[in-house]
């Protein structure tokens, strides 16, 4: 018995390894465009979330001027009094009394209190940690510095005043890689130039620079590239 020449074979299914190899190629060229694009969305979105931090300190920092006629320091404020002097830095009067919203969080076991304006999401420089030269709850510190040309008790000029200013585009607070202190010597030229081992002004963060809160509330960027005389008093006096 013949059998019929007509009954169709069965398909083959499996792929050869030419087939294979091609799939697994595309699948890398678009797994590597797509890690890309990622990259790109998540370096914009921390961009504005930082942009933001910094446009939400411009209230509280124009209310705290407005209550103590001086505008906040890096080292004038006692823990629970604007007008008060002590060892403190610039935000901790802004959150013990309020002038920033705040929550508390245990941080290494001791209580601590928070902002989520304190922050720059590309900043993984500076590690989350409190503020012991207080009273618990901790202050936070924060990621953001503040110019030292706005007062400090041991340097020169002392606080500002809220008719002091005449530099309207002086810096506030900017993106930064200091450590304690948390705030920026634009006097000593080493810490605010470029090229210096010793600066303090991160260019890897927004588009190889930083952001910057000037006393006018605009929010800018910094960079290398587009501001190269950094150093220059220009930038930092509020009383030029």
């Amino acid at each position: 018995m013949m059998m019929d020449q007509n009954i169709s074979r069965p398909r083959r299914l499996a792929f050869s390894l030419i087939e294979l190899l091609s799939v697994v190629a595309t699948i890398s060229v678009l797994a590597g465009i797509l890690i890309a694009v990622v990259g790109k969305v998540r370096a914009q979105a921390n961009s504005a979330a930082c942009v933001s931090n910094l446009r939400s300190f411009y209230v509280p920092f124009n209310m705290y001027a407005q209550d103590a006629k001086r505008w906040p320091s890096v080292n004038l404020n006692s823990e629970w009094s604007i007008s008060g002097s002590g060892r403190q830095l610039w935000f901790v009067a802004l959150m013990r009394l309020g002038y920033i919203d705040t929550y508390e969080q245990v941080i290494d076991g001791s209580d601590c209190l928070n902002s989520g304006i304190l922050a720059c999401p590309s900043n993984d420089v500076l590690v989350t940690r409190p503020f012991l030269m207080t009273s618990s709850p901790y202050p936070v510190l924060p990621d953001y510095a503040m110019n030292t040309y706005w007062g400090e008790m041991n340097v020169q000029p002392s606080r500002i005043s809220t008719a002091d200013i005449s530099n309207p585009q002086a810096i506030l607070l900017l993106d930064s890689e200091t450590n304690g202190s948390r705030s920026i010597y634009p006097m000593s030229l080493g810490y605010v130039r470029w090229n210096s081992a010793d600066c303090k002004i991160p260019t890897d963060l927004h588009s190889g620079g930083a952001h910057v809160l000037r006393a006018d509330g605009s929010v800018g960027s910094i960079s290398p590239e587009t501001h190269p005389d950094i150093e220059d008093r220009k930038y930092w006096d509020p009383r030029l």
